[in-house]
């Protein structure tokens, strides 16, 4: 019985996350998370960053300041506020 439960469990928690991806991705905007840190260091970004810019999303975990370097410059100070 215990098993069972756990195992109806994990399936509904991989459903979640499978319909929690797929709405991430299908939403016609970014969406992204990053850390407080000096960098704001991406945790996580969708594919349609990728789609707009044509920076591999990849690029992004491996250079954590990326980010600031594609905003247009007259945004940067705006994009910086609080940092």
């Amino acid at each position: 019985m215990r098993e069972m439960k756990r195992k109806n469990l994990g399936e509904t928690l991989k459903e979640k996350i499978e319909r929690y991806e797929n709405l991430l991705e299908n939403i016609p905007e970014t969406v992204y998370s990053s850390l407080p840190d000096e960098n704001s260091t991406t945790i996580f970004i969708s594919k349609k960053w990728e789609d707009w810019t044509g920076i591999p999303i990849e690029n992004y975990f491996e250079d954590p300041g990326l980010w600031i370097k594609t905003v247009h410059p007259s945004d940067k100070d705006r994009a910086l506020m609080g940092y």
